[in-house]
């Protein structure tokens, strides 16, 4: 089998160079035509050349967009921690008086000698002086903070005007206080009357 070779192609291609080869003889032509093709082909090949590069602007353009956002909430942050330090010593005076009123621990011993101090402050003798127990188990098993109470009987001895003082100033002492329950007695002491009060209030603490 003889196979004849295509030559139409061959034929098409000489019949455009004989159209063209007139245009060429020109040499305006033919200089505008080579520059046309050096134009698009430095454009072909310079695009290829540049890509890269304008990727990597592109990327880092991006880069310093989200570099520029993260330091924005960045510096948002700082403001509002700034905000909130003075805030916070603004408040700072008022958190002394809280933890006073509320301190983070029983504190037995600075209780007592409070109302030591009250009681002789108000001309009146503690008699007697009783907390209620405390279960540990429950406390352990508290997660969030919260506000203990601590229930207590006072008696305290003296005459009328000493004994309104006391609770006076027990009812505006600087540690919270309540007053659940209070009862008045008369009672014999060294063969005379004593006024007894008998207070059952409560404090606090935090855990």
């Amino acid at each position: 089998m003889v196979i004849e070779p295509k030559i139409e192609p061959y034929r098409r291609f000489n019949r455009y160079y004989t159209m063209l080869e007139p245009l060429l003889a020109h040499p305006e032509i033919r200089a505008y035509t080579m520059l046309v093709l050096s134009l698009f082909t430095m454009s072909f090949f310079g695009y290829f050349a540049i890509r890269p590069t304008l990727t990597t602007v592109i990327n880092l353009r991006q880069q310093i967009k989200d570099m520029r956002f993260v330091e924005q909430k960045l510096q948002d942050k700082i403001n509002a921690l700034s905000e909130a330090q003075v805030g916070y010593e603004n408040i700072k005076p008022d958190l002394e008086i809280i933890s006073t009123a509320l301190p983070p621990e029983t504190k037995f011993p600075d209780f007592v000698k409070s109302l030591e101090k009250l009681a002789t402050e108000s001309g009146t003798i503690v008699v007697g002086l009783n907390f209620q127990n405390i279960s540990l188990s429950s406390l352990e098993a508290t997660t969030a903070a919260s506000e203990i109470p601590i229930g207590f009987s006072l008696t305290i001895s003296g005459d009328y005007a000493n004994l309104a003082d006391f609770v006076k100033r027990l009812s505006r002492f600087e540690r919270l206080a309540t007053i659940e329950k209070i009862g008045l007695a008369i009672k014999k002491e060294k063969e005379k009357e004593a006024l007894h009060l008998t207070l059952v209030g409560k404090t606090f603490y935090v855990q």
